[in-house]
């Protein structure tokens, strides 16, 4: 997600729009940076700041509506690629318009009163990102059983899981491709030796010069992983002070709380189900298999007869069956009955070892 929506986020917190899952996504964002935290600061005070403000005129704001005016504003500028370091300070000029009821016909500019709050959500982001002044950025979010595919500007192709958000630039005109991944992708990188392409994720960066490979970050978990198809790829947090170079056939896990990567050299290919939509079990341990089914169908899987945990068995599924006739096979097979508890909660029941 690009820093402007960050931005975006921000207003609606203040105005008490926002929904749970948009606050935890905010909440992650804030805390990967003393900058991000900042931001959030300065912008919770001016906002107080405007609600504070006393006038014996009423006056009409619409913030949502300057900030956009602003960000296309400063997105036509020409000259905004040669702003002086100082720009905060020149996009906090004179930029919100204020309409004053009940006078004739009169309208003025202000630059604290009434969009402060913009004025310095947009400066801060032109401080912090030169390099995309001029371009445009565009951002694709999958919903529920919803999959993207997106060819970059440089011929990269990425595969968009469900439940979540690629932002990339329209043209990669900085020195590294870069892009911001929310949730679980699959990318097929356009080789370019010379201009690196970096995926941004809440937790963690990969870097890659040309390869395929799979990226699960998921707000709701604490964990980045990385499964490397072809290529080398390196993957480290969000410092750099943790890293580790992974090349075909290897996983890297970067886990957030204890600031950790773990380095694997056997791939489970069932973690790219969701793009190859093949699900392949050799001799896996019934709880394996389980644990492989939850993870890609993010439902909850119960074992009622644990003494089958270990039982072993054998198999092809394809991920478009779905997780009703995949799960009715496997019961089936051990002589179980399947309980469906709900849309996404299912109970094996009884059975015995093949």
């Amino acid at each position: 997600m690009a820093k402007n929506n960050y931005i975006s986020l921000i207003i609606k917190k203040l105005k008490g729009d926002i929904s749970l899952e948009e606050q935890s996504v905010l909440d992650v964002w804030e805390s990967q940076s003393a900058e991000n935290g900042q931001l959030v600061k300065e912008m919770e005070e001016d906002w107080a700041a405007v609600e504070n403000y006393e006038s014996n005129t009423d006056v009409e704001l619409d913030l949502a509506g300057d900030f956009k005016a602003l960000q296309q504003r400063i997105e036509l500028d020409a000259q905004m690629e040669s702003m002086p370091k100082d720009n905060l300070r020149v996009a906090h000029q004179p930029i919100g318009k204020v309409v004053k009821m009940g006078e004739k016909s009169s309208t003025r500019w202000i630059g604290w009163a009434s969009v402060a709050v913009i004025a310095l959500a947009v400066g801060f982001w032109f401080t912090s990102n030169p390099t995309t002044a001029g371009t445009e950025m565009l951002a694709v979010e999958t919903g529920n059983q919803d999959k993207q595919t997106i060819q970059l500007a440089d011929g990269t192709k990425v595969y968009l899981n469900e439940h979540s958000s690629l932002s990339y630039p329209a043209a990669f005109t900085a020195d590294t491709r870069s892009v911001e991944l929310t949730g679980e992708a699959f990318f097929e990188v356009a080789k370019n030796a010379v201009k690196p392409f970096i995926i941004t994720t809440n937790k963690a960066k990969v870097t890659v010069l040309g390869t395929s490979f799979n990226v699960r970050a998921k707000i709701a978990e604490t964990a980045t992983e990385v499964v490397v198809k072809t290529g080398k790829v390196r993957l480290e947090n969000t410092e750099g002070s943790k890293k580790v170079e992974l090349v075909a056939n290897q996983k890297g896990v970067y886990e957030a709380s204890n600031n950790k990567i773990v380095q694997s050299e056997e791939m489970d290919m069932n973690e790219m189900a969701w793009h190859s939509d093949k699900l392949v079990f050799k001799n896996s341990p019934l709880k394996e298999v389980i644990a492989d089914l939850s993870n890609q169908f993010d439902v909850s899987i119960q074992l009622e007869n644990t003494n089958l945990s270990s039982c072993e068995m054998g198999g092809l599924f394809k991920v478009s069956q779905g997780i009703k006739e995949i799960l009715d096979t496997i019961s089936k097979d051990f002589g179980m009955e399947l309980k469906e508890l709900g849309n996404t909660s299912f109970e094996l029941i009884g059975g015995t070892c093949k």
